[in-house]
């Protein structure tokens, strides 16, 4: 079963553009606002009471935008950005396919900007005799999948992120 379609990509890449106009909305209006406090400022007479709140006007829509911009543009547009990169990497990037058995699922952290949960997959290593385990990454974004302990499943990845699965035969349950 896929877990990412075409779609999701398009969405990706339309909340990212959105987020990108809001952003420039917010620059014009700040470029507005500085810029007529600026002008005015120029325009009045030498030590005019009204400078000083042409002056703070200033003063504080720069301050308010910088912390705008360091918000927005360093927490929400990137992290959107980040998930564009890897939705744009599942079209390109190689895939590998893995086989083993289901062990659990661990709260994860992030894998290239993009939050993610951890998959835990055995299986035999004919070579040492003994089980490995593998550990990989489900985008936090989807469902995660019906996974139940024990159970014999096949994934293809891409790096680590699991984009497609197959559940090949159910566990026992003990």
């Amino acid at each position: 079963m896929k877990i990412y379609s075409q779609e999701d990509q398009l969405n990706a890449y339309a909340q990212k553009k959105k987020l990108f106009i809001v952003f420039l909305i917010v620059t014009i209006v700040y470029a507005v606002v500085a810029i007529t406090s600026l002008v005015l400022y120029i325009l009045l007479p030498y030590k005019d009471p009204a400078q000083t709140a042409y002056s703070w006007t200033i003063y504080l829509s720069t301050a308010g935008y910088i912390v705008f911009a360091f918000l927005f543009m360093g927490i929400k547009y990137k992290r959107s950005k980040s998930y564009c990169r890897f939705m744009k990497g599942l079209d390109t990037d190689l895939k590998g396919s893995w086989q083993g058995e289901f062990c659990g699922f661990y709260e994860g952290s992030s894998k290239d900007g993009v939050d993610v949960d951890i998959c835990v997959i055995r299986n035999w290593n004919k070579k040492k005799q003994i089980f490995d385990e593998h550990h990989f990454h489900i985008d936090r974004e989807k469902d995660i999948p019906p996974f139940e302990f024990g159970d014999e499943i096949k994934i293809v990845t891409i790096g680590s992120i699991i984009i497609e699965y197959e559940i090949l035969k159910k566990g026992e349950i003990l």
